[in-house]
């Protein structure tokens, strides 16, 4: 786990202690952003985990797990008593299981009705500030002639974009309407330790002993370490500057695919040998293996605009080198310590 040095300069929102809860505690963000709230004395955190989610509490007094339905109005207001801000993680993501009729519709159930039904527990208990992270999915899949910016007109590609944009608008409206304050956060791929998906295979290709094939992929992409990103979400529920703003977010974090995939190995000590194909043959292979929007996410360019964060004080504690480097210790010793358990199944044998 990383440690965040964090320094505000800007007044906060209220002069005594925040409690501070957080849904989808559990998760990728949400187990790195719950250590860092920890550290921040002014902060009491508030987990709110469904029932037969993980409940041992590691972070001692400064931490209470509560237990919420969300699908049910009262049991959220019971979860949110004597809180002051919600930071809102909770989201359905890709799923490669599931049919893409079944994804729109759980999309829309957990993306849109269950903030719908979070927002309006908040109101009745006069929750102050609503934290939402969400996707530069809201802008578009990548970038053409210039970076994205968060005055772009959003154009999400897919229903996940869409979701989280009628998400963001849902809020907006709510909250200006009930006088609550809001803060939205769209962040490009996250990266750090347990991190899933696109970054996590990416990560299983460097440690293989092969040459690779994507040294023709030059696209610049923008990504922000999970330990950035949680350093930020504490200066937007302490920082009176943050009020009823949306951000596009990165901490620095640009590199081509080609890049990444060297640094990664040269992180595991690896040597890089790298394949040069044509765009169009590995166009191709990707196609031929099914994979064709994970090559189109590797390969095309996405860049976003700092406008917003120059109007703050935030800088991000953390290089994308030190980043990289603690998601690839976190990789290797998952990965030793996944070897060694099948070397005992097999001796046990």
């Amino acid at each position: 786990m990383f440690t965040v040095k964090t320094k505000l300069k800007q007044p906060s929102i209220t002069s005594k202690p925040l409690t501070v809860a957080v849904t989808g505690a559990s998760g990728f963000v949400g187990s790195h952003l719950v250590p860092v709230l920890t550290r921040y004395n002014r902060c009491k955190v508030v987990m709110l985990l469904r029932s037969g989610s993980f409940q041992n509490n590691a972070f001692g007094s400064n931490v209470e797990i509560r237990l919420v339905d969300y699908q049910n109005l009262e049991s959220l207001k019971a979860a949110l008593v004597d809180c002051d801000v919600v930071v809102h993680l909770i989201a359905k993501t890709h799923d490669l299981r599931s049919s893409v009729e079944q994804l729109e519709k759980e999309y829309f159930t957990v993306n849109v009705e269950l903030t719908r039904c979070l927002l309006e527990a908040c109101q009745q208990v006069s929750i102050k500030r609503f934290i939402y992270l969400s996707s530069t999915k809201v802008n578009g899949d990548f970038t053409k002639s210039r970076p994205f910016s968060i005055q772009d007109e959003p154009k999400p590609n897919g229903p996940y974009g869409q979701s989280k944009q009628k998400a963001e608008s849902l809020i907006r409206r709510f909250c200006i309407k009930q006088d609550m304050e809001f803060v939205i956060v769209r962040t490009p791929l996250i990266y750090g330790p347990s991190v899933k998906g696109n970054f996590r295979r990416l990560l299983s290709l460097a440690y293989l002993p092969l040459p690779a094939p994507l040294a023709s992929l030059q696209n610049l992409r923008d990504m922000v370490y999970v330990g950035n990103l949680c350093d930020f979400l504490l200066f937007c529920i302490c920082n009176q500057v943050c009020a009823n703003q949306a951000y596009l977010f990165k901490d620095g974090s640009t590199i081509s695919t080609a890049e990444l995939l060297k640094e990664l190995k040269r992180l595991m000590g690896k040597r890089f040998k790298s394949v040069r194909l044509p765009l169009w043959c590995l166009r191709l292979l990707f196609r031929l293996m099914g994979k064709l929007q994970d090559f189109e996410r590797l390969s095309e360019p996405l860049l976003l605009e700092q406008d917003c964060l120059r109007q703050v004080s935030w800088r991000p504690p953390i290089s994308m080198r030190q980043g990289l480097a603690q998601t690839v210790q976190w990789y290797l010793t998952t990965q030793r310590s996944a070897y060694k358990k099948q070397y005992e199944k097999v001796r046990g044998e």
